[in-house]
């Protein structure tokens, strides 16, 4: 019987793309429940790059999504969590399953030499939220003339400073009156302008992009979390915490897993031992575990030995080819 493929690539990044293709998927989804019955309204995750921080919120999207398919009918994912920790989470985890509109952001490529190209990577990024919501917003009858104009203009990238800075208060609003369902947002790679912004003023004395930068991206980041009513679940990912600049303030004391955390049941992005010993068992390679562990145990968070997965799964993947290639008649 053939293995599964070990995930490699963009597919790495995709939880359907995993589910779907039969792809190994180390289970992470009991931060699901951890997310709910903690009842963490907002929560700020930090880890460093290369820990699954994208396919976390790529999961998270999946099990909270409410959106309708060709025919009006809600989208039913309970498929892609059949035989996950979640499903053994119990109703009152499962009952916020397909139950709200999700935003979903991503700052990655949300930088720039110059303010307006930061400015103008932002329009792109607000641009690509708001294609999952086209047909249930545009020319929509629940919104007035201003507000599909106002639409129109996130979708043409027209929007300014003013108008982006409301982009995420707008859409939950536009959402809720639609759909009678609080909203979800998943902001991804927070931290990316602001770090490109404070490397280039370091290399270009007298430049003021990072101040620019916390000013634009504070204003957009509170006009989703701070005190929204319409918020089911906010989750904010990055590779660090910017808390000196207050791109936090008014959030309500948003709850924060750094790699200090130590009331986490479980790590939920990096690889535990537990996780390394299974894929090696299911690989038929469990006797390397000693030489993995020498050359990637490099991390303790919140008192766990974690590996990397991205360097894990590339050695493991040499590991099993090694092997197979050694088997070959």
């Amino acid at each position: 019987m053939s293995k599964k493929l070990i995930p490699f690539g963009e597919i790495s990044e995709s939880f359907t793309g995993l589910r779907d293709d039969g792809i190994y998927y180390v289970d992470k989804t009991g931060f699901i429940s951890f997310l709910i019955e903690q009842m963490r309204k907002i929560c700020v995750v930090t880890r460093p790059r290369r820990f699954g921080k994208t396919l976390m919120l790529r999961t998270l999207e999946t099990f909270f999504e409410y959106r309708l398919d060709d025919e009006g009918k809600p989208v039913d994912n309970r498929r892609y969590f059949e035989g996950l920790k979640v499903m053994d989470a119990g109703e009152s985890v499962l009952c916020e399953m397909g139950q709200y509109p999700v935003i979903s952001l991503s700052f990655k490529d949300v930088s720039g030499a110059s303010y307006e190209m930061v400015v103008g990577m932002l329009k792109k990024a607000v641009y690509d939220a708001c294609q999952a919501h086209l047909r249930m917003l545009l020319d929509h009858p629940a919104l007035g003339a201003g507000e599909q104009e106002q639409f129109r203009r996130y979708l043409d990238k027209k929007a300014d400073e003013r108008e982006l800075n409301s982009f995420l208060g707008d859409m939950c609003i536009w959402l809720n009156r639609i759909t009678q369902r609080k909203v979800v947002i998943l902001l991804d790679e927070y931290d990316v302008p602001l770090q490109k912004a404070a490397v280039y003023d370091l290399h270009h004395p007298g430049s003021r992009l990072y101040e620019e930068a916390v000013g634009l991206i504070g204003g957009f980041i509170s006009s989703g979390f701070k005190s929204n009513s319409n918020l089911a679940y906010g989750v904010i990912s990055g590779c660090m915490r910017v808390a000196k600049e207050s791109i936090f303030t008014g959030m309500n004391n948003p709850g924060v897993v750094d790699v200090l955390t130590e009331d986490l049941p479980d790590e939920f992005w990096g690889f535990t031992e537990n996780d390394v010993k299974r894929m090696l068992a299911y690989y038929g390679i469990d006797d390397k575990y000693q030489d993995i562990e020498q050359w990637y145990d490099g991390y303790i968070f919140g008192g766990r030995k974690v590996f990397n997965p991205w360097s894990l799964l590339n050695a493991i993947r040499g590991l099993v080819n090694h092997v197979n290639m050694a088997i070959q008649p």
